[in-house]
C-alpha cells in the first residue's frame, strides 16, 4: 500500500532526483494541422520518440466513434528519462460539439510514469482532462503533475478538483504485470484461442491484436504475459498500440506482441505469425494445432470465468498450468507431439532462463491443496459416516476444488460419483454441498461427462424444488454447465429442467441465481428450438419487473427464441446514451470508408455480446446497415485502401449452433423427403454453419465495383460487412421481421442476378459468398424461407454462380447454397414444384462445382439416458460449449 511505500517513493526521489509522474502532456486534433502535441510539462524530448510518435498513439484510429478511449505506451531507450522504460497512459476524449467543422472537440491526455500503475493514474487523468477541455483550466496538467508526485510522498489519498482520489499502489510491481489489466477479459474475447496465444508466447512468435476500441486491444497486449507466468522478459517485447505512421515494432522486431486499431493490419499477413481479431474474436495462426489437454484446460478456465471465478483465480490456473509444463519440459516427460511442437521453446532462452532459476530455488512457496482435497474425498468414500461427519467433509471437500488441476485429479479418483450419491440425503447441509461439489467438478468437460455417466442428472433437476435456497443456487449452477455440452442439453430437456427453471425465476429474488438460470434457459432453447415455450407469462413479468439491463436482455433474448414480439418490451435509452449510438451515427456518414469501419466495429461488439443484437434491431439500426448493402443507393466513395477485409461471422459463435460439414450424399438424401418437422421455427440445434468459425475473407478483385454497375452490385468491402450483420439479424425472430419489411430477401436476390450479367472484374466473389451466406439464414426462418421460394431463389442462384467466367468462385460459396437448399426442401411451404426445382438447382451445383468433402455418416439419435458410460468420450467429440467453441 502507499502508506508504506510513499515513504519508500520519497526516499529514492530524494537519492536519485526522480519522481513516479515523468510528465503530463496534452494533444489535440485541429482541423488545418492534424493532431499535434501542444503542451508538455515540463518540455522533454526523446531521440527514439517524435511529438508525431507521441500524438499519434494518445489519439487512436477509429477514436472518433466513441465518446472516450484509452491508450497505453511503453516507451523503451529513452536515455533522456534516466530509466530503462516509461509507461504511459492516454485518455483520449471526443467531445461532441456541432458547431465545430468536424462535429467534435477531440483531445488527449497523456501521462508518463517510472512504474506500470495505470489503475492508479487513470481516475486523475480523466479527471484532469475533463477540467481542461470543459472547464477550460490551463494550468489541469501542470496540477495533476505536482499535486500527484507530492502526495505520492506523503499520503494514500489525493483531494484535487473537489473528488478524492485513491492512491494504493505497488513500490515494485511484478515483472511483466501491468496495474489494472483483466486476463478475464482476454481469455473472454479469443476463448479457446486464447491456447494459441499461449503457445505463441512461448514460441516467440510475432503476435499482432487488432481491433476497437484501444484500450480493449492494449489490455490484450498486457495481459498477454499473464498466460506463461512465471515465464518472463516479455515487457522488453510490447507495443500496446501501433499508428500507422509508424510501423518500426512490427517491421524490425523478430518477435513482438503489438495492437492496433486501424482494419488496413489486417490485410498485411507478412506482418504477423499471429493474428487476435476482435472482429471474429478468434487467433488466426497458421502451423499450430491445439492438443486436447489444451482444449480441455481452457474450456474449463472458460467455465470458472462464467461461474464468476475471478481476476486472481484465472491467473493462477494458466500460472499452474505453465509450471506443470515446464516442470514436465525439464523432466523430460512432454509427450512426441508435445516435444515436436515445442523443441523451438526447450531449446531457446525463456525456458534455459527459467530452468536455471528454477533450479536454484527449487523449494515450492507454495504448499498445494490436492492432498487436502484427496483426504477429504477418501473420507467421503467411507459408507458409515454420520450427517455431521458428512457434512463437515463435504464442506472441506468443496472449497478446496478450486484449480482446474485439482479437480481433474478428483474426478479421476472417483469424486464425482462419491458427490452423486448424497444428492438425496435426508440433510440439506450434505445436499448442499454435494451439489456444490459437482457445480465445481462441472468446470471441467471431463467432470461434465462424468456426472452424466453417473445418472445424477435427474437427481441435480429435483434439486429445484428443494426448499433450500442455496441448494436450488447450487443445482441451477451445476445444469447451466451441464447445458453447454449437447448430450447434457438433450438430458435435461428429457428430464423437464426446462420446465422447472422458469419458476426459479419467479419465486428467486437473488439476481446472480436468476441470470444464471435464464442463460440455461437460452442454452436449451439455441440447441431445442423447436420446443415449445415454458411459461412465457412469468418471463414477460421477469422483463417488466426488472431494472437490470443485462438481465433484461438476456429475458428478451429467450423470448426472441420463442419467437415472441419483443419490440415492445426492449429498454429505451436517449440515443446519445445508447451504446451502439456512435455505430449507428457513423453508418449514416457519407464516407463509405467510415460506414466500413463503423460496420467492423459493430460486428465486434455482436460477437461480444449477443444481447445487443436486439438493442440493434429495436433501434432502427437494420435500415441503416441495409442501405449499405442497398445498390440503388448513390454509388459511395472508393475506398482509400483496395486490401480492406470484410468480417464473415458464424453465427455458430454467436448462437451456439453445431458445425455441419454437408456433401453430395447427404444432401440427396435430404432431398428424398419434404419432411418439415426440422424446419426452422429455429433450426439452430442443427446448424446453418456459415463457415467453421468467424472469418475474414480477402478481397481479391483489389477494387470496388467498376463503373456503370453501382445500379446492380454495391460496393464490395461495405457490401460484405453489411450483409454479415444482416445474417445475424436474419437468425432472430426480431430481425427477420425487420428484413420482411425492408424486402431484404428480394434485394439480395438482384444483386445474385447480377452475377450472371457482370463480367469477372466487376463482380467480387466475397460479396457472392456473403450474399449466399445471408440467405442460408434466411432459407431457415419460416418468415423469410418462402420469400426465397416465390422469387425462384435455387434456380436464380444456380443461373448466377454457374454462368459467366466467374462461376463457382470457391468450394465455401458452393458448400453455403448446398446448404440453403436443403433448408428449403423442408419448408413447411414447400411443393412438389419447388422440389423439383431445388433438385434441378443441386444438379447444376454439382456439375459446376468443384468436389464436396463427403460427410461422414451420422449416428442414429439416441435418448441420452441410454448411451453408456464407455459412449460418452466418442459422443462428446459432438458435444458444443455454447458460450465458447466446439471442442
Amino acid at each position: 500500500g502507499l502508506g508504506e511505500s510513499g515513504g519508500q517513493w520519497a526516499e529514492m526521489a530524494q537519492t536519485t532526483g526522480r519522481k513516479l509522474i515523468h510528465s503530463v502532456s496534452v494533444a489535440e486534433f485541429d482541423q488545418l494541422k492534424g493532431n499535434t502535441l501542444t503542451v508538455k510539462h515540463p518540455p522533454f524530448s526523446f531521440a527514439a520518440y517524435s511529438d508525431d510518435d507521441l500524438v499519434n498513439a494518445c489519439m487512436p484510429d477509429g477514436g472518433h466513434l466513441f465518446e472516450e478511449d484509452w491508450s497505453y505506451l511503453l516507451l523503451r531507450d529513452v536515455p533522456e528519462a534516466e530509466v530503462p522504460i516509461l509507461y504511459g497512459l492516454a485518455y483520449f476524449r471526443n467531445k461532441r460539439d456541432a458547431q465545430l467543422r468536424r462535429g467534435a472537440d477531440q483531445k488527449a491526455m497523456l501521462i508518463l510514469c517510472h512504474g506500470p500503475h495505470f489503475n492508479v493514474v487513470a481516475p486523475l487523468l480523466k479527471a484532469a482532462l475533463l477540467q481542461y477541455q470543459d472547464q477550460g483550466d490551463a494550468s489541469a496538467p501542470e496540477t495533476l503533475l505536482d499535486s500527484l508526485n507530492a502526495a505520492l510522498q506523503v499520503k494514500p489519498t489525493l483531494s484535487l478538483w473537489s473528488q478524492e482520489f485513491s492512491l494504493a499502489l505497488p513500490l515494485f510491481p511484478a515483472r511483466d504485470e501491468f496495474g489494472g489489466v483483466s486476463l478475464i477479459d482476454l481469455v473472454k474475447t479469443f476463448k479457446i484461442d486464447t491456447m494459441r496465444l499461449w503457445a505463441g508466447l512461448l514460441l516467440g512468435r510475432r503476435i499482432l491484436f487488432v481491433g476497437q476500441p484501444a484500450h480493449k486491444v492494449c489490455n490484450a497486449c498486457l495481459a498477454c504475459p499473464l498466460l506463461v507466468a512465471p515465464i518472463k522478459g516479455f515487457t522488453d517485447i510490447i507495443t500496446p498500440y501501433v499508428a500507422l505512421t509508424n510501423l518500426g515494432p512490427l517491421l524490425e522486431a523478430k518477435t513482438y506482441i503489438c495492437g492496433a486499431t486501424n482494419m488496413l493490419f489486417e490485410t498485411k499477413p507478412q506482418w504477423f505469425d499471429m493474428l487476435g481479431s476482435f472482429s471474429k474474436g478468434a487467433v488466426v495462426a497458421d502451423g499450430y494445432n491445439l492438443r486436447s489437454s489444451e482444449k480441455r484446460f481452457i474450456k474449463s478456465v472458460m467455465a470458472g470465468v462464467d461461474d464468476g471465478r475471478g481476476e486472481a483465480w484465472t491467473r493462477q490456473q494458466f500460472r499452474q498450468y505453465t509450471r506443470r509444463f515446464l516442470l514436465q519440459a525439464q523432466e523430460g516427460k512432454l509427450n512426441k507431439k508435445q516435444e515436436k511442437a515445442m523443441e523451438e521453446f526447450v531449446t531457446g532462452p525463456l525456458f534455459q532462463t527459467w530452468d536455471t532459476s528454477s533450479r536454484r530455488d527449487s523449494v515450492p512457496k507454495d504448499m498445494p491443496s490436492e492432498m487436502t482435497t484427496l483426504e477429504a474425498l477418501a473420507q467421503l468414500k467411507n459408507s458409515d459416516l454420520s450427517a455431521l461427519e458428512s457434512s463437515r467433509l463435504f464442506r472441506a471437500f468443496s472449497t478446496t476444488l478450486v484449480d482446474v488441476t485439482t479437480i481433474d485429479e478428483v474426478i479421476d479418483q472417483g469424486g464425482v460419483g462419491v458427490a452423486a450419491a448424497s444428492l438425496t440425503a435426508s440433510s440439506a447441509q450434505v445436499r448442499k454441498y454435494a451439489v456444490n461439489s459437482l457445480a465445481s467438478l462441472a468446470l471441467s468437460v471431463n467432470g461434465q461427462i462424468a456426472i452424466l455417466t453417473a445418472q445424477a442428472i435427474p437427481k441435480i433437476v429435483d434439486l429445484l424444488d428443494d426448499v433450500m435456497p442455496n441448494v436450488v443456487q447450487a443445482a441451477v449452477t451445476c445444469l447451466h454447465k451441464i447445458a453447454t455440452l449437447y448430450l447434457g442439453a438433450r438430458l435435461l430437456a428429457e428430464e423437464g429442467a426446462h420446465r422447472k427453471l422458469p419458476s426459479v425465476l419467479a419465486r428467486c429474488g437473488d439476481r446472480a441465481l436468476q441470470m444464471i438460470a435464464v442463460r440455461t434457459l437460452v442454452q436449451l432453447w439455441r440447441f431445442f428450438p423447436d420446443m415449445p415455450p415454458e411459461q412465457p407469462e412469468v418471463v414477460m413479468a421477469e422483463v417488466a419487473q426488472s431494472q437490470d439491463r443485462q438481465y433484461t436482455m438476456q429475458l428478451l433474448l429467450l423470448l426472441d427464441l420463442w419467437d415472441m414480439d419483443t419490440a415492445h418490451l426492449v429498454p429505451r435509452k436517449p440515443a446519445e446514451s445508447c451504446p451502439l449510438s456512435s455505430h449507428l451515427s457513423a453508418l449514416a456518414d457519407p464516407r463509405s470508408d467510415q460506414r466500413l469501419q463503423a460496420l467492423c466495429f459493430l460486428l465486434q461488439d455482436l460477437v461480444a455480446s449477443p444481447p445487443k443484437l436486439l438493442e440493434l434491431i429495436h433501434a432502427g439500426g437494420l435500415k441503416l446497415v441495409f442501405a449499405c448493402a442497398n445498390p440503388h443507393l448513390p454509388a459511395p466513395e472508393p475506398l482509400t485502401s483496395p486490401g480492406l477485409l470484410s468480417p464473415t461471422l458464424s453465427s455458430r459463435k454467436l448462437f451456439g449452433t453445431r458445425k455441419q460439414s454437408l456433401g453430395e450424399s447427404s444432401f440427396k438424401s435430404f432431398l428424398g423427403s419434404s419432411d418439415s418437422s426440422d424446419h426452422r421455427r429455429g433450426s439452430r440445434s442443427r446448424g446453418h454453419s456459415l463457415g467453421d468459425a468467424p472469418v475474414l475473407v480477402e478481397h481479391p478483385d483489389r477494387s470496388c465495383v467498376s463503373a456503370g454497375c453501382e445500379d446492380v452490385v454495391a460496393s464490395g468491402p461495405l457490401a460484405c460487412a453489411a450483409y454479415a450483420v444482416l445474417a445475424l439479424a436474419a437468425d432472430s425472430h426480431a430481425g427477420a421481421a425487420i428484413l420482411l419489411q425492408l424486402k431484404a430477401v428480394e434485394q439480395a436476390m438482384l444483386s445474385a442476378d447480377a452475377w450472371g450479367k457482370a463480367d469477372a472484374s466487376v463482380v467480387d466473389s466475397s460479396l457472392k459468398l456473403h450474399i449466399v451466406r445471408f440467405l442460408e439464414v434466411c432459407a431457415q426462418q419460416r418468415a423469410l424461407a418462402p420469400q426465397l421460394l416465390s422469387v425462384g431463389w435455387p434456380t436464380r442462384l444456380a443461373r448466377a454462380a454457374t454462368s459467366g467466367p466467374s462461376r463457382c468462385p470457391c468450394q465455401h460459396l458452393a458448400a453455403s447454397a448446398l446448404r440453403a437448399l436443403r433448408h428449403l426442401s423442408r419448408s413447411p411451404g414447400v411443393t412438389a414444384s419447388h422440389l423439383q426445382e431445388v433438385r434441378a438447382a443441386f444438379s447444376t451445383f454439382t456439375d459446376a462445382s468443384p468436389p464436396l468433402q463427403q460427410s461422414s455418416p451420422k449416428r442414429p439419435a439416441t435418448p441420452a439416458s441410454t448411451i453408456a458410460e464407455g459412449e460418452f468420450e466418442a459422443a462428446s467429440s459432438d458435444a458444443v460449449s455454447v458460450e465458447g467453441s466446439s471442442p
